[in-house]
C-alpha cells in the first residue's frame, strides 16, 4: 500500500505550490484559501522516503498513483493532519474505490 500525505499551508513559506502532472499553480496564500474551501488539495507522492517530491493536485493523484505501479491496481493511505486515514484504491479503468 502507498502512503501520501495531505500537504497544508504554510504562510511562512515563499514558495509557491505547483502540481508536477499539470503544472496548477498557487501561492500559500491562495492555497489557504483554496484549501479551508475544500476546493484544493495537494498531496505528497513521498513513496521512495525522497523529501523533495514535488507535489500533486487532488486531480492528479489517481494518475500518478497509478503510473507508479505501472497501472496496475493502487492502494492509497492518505493520512492527513490530524492523523485522520483514508485508504482508496486506484485502479486504471476508473472502477475507484474509498474505504475508511
Amino acid at each position: 500500500m502507498k502512503q501520501v500525505k495531505i500537504i497544508e499551508p504554510d504562510a511562512r513559506k515563499k514558495s509557491d505550490m505547483e502540481c508536477r502532472k499539470c503544472g496548477l499553480k498557487y501561492t500559500q496564500q491562495h492555497y489557504r484559501i483554496l484549501r479551508d474551501a475544500k476546493k484544493l488539495i495537494y498531496f505528497s507522492l513521498d513513496f521512495d522516503g525522497n523529501p523533495k517530491v514535488k507535489p500533486v493536485c487532488h486531480q492528479c493523484l489517481r494518475e500518478a498513483a497509478l503510473e507508479l505501479n505501472n497501472n496496475e491496481p493502487t492502494e492509497v493511505e492518505i493520512h492527513s493532519k490530524l492523523n485522520k486515514k483514508t485508504i482508496h484504491t486506484f485502479y486504471a479503468n476508473s472502477r475507484d474505490r474509498q474505504e475508511g
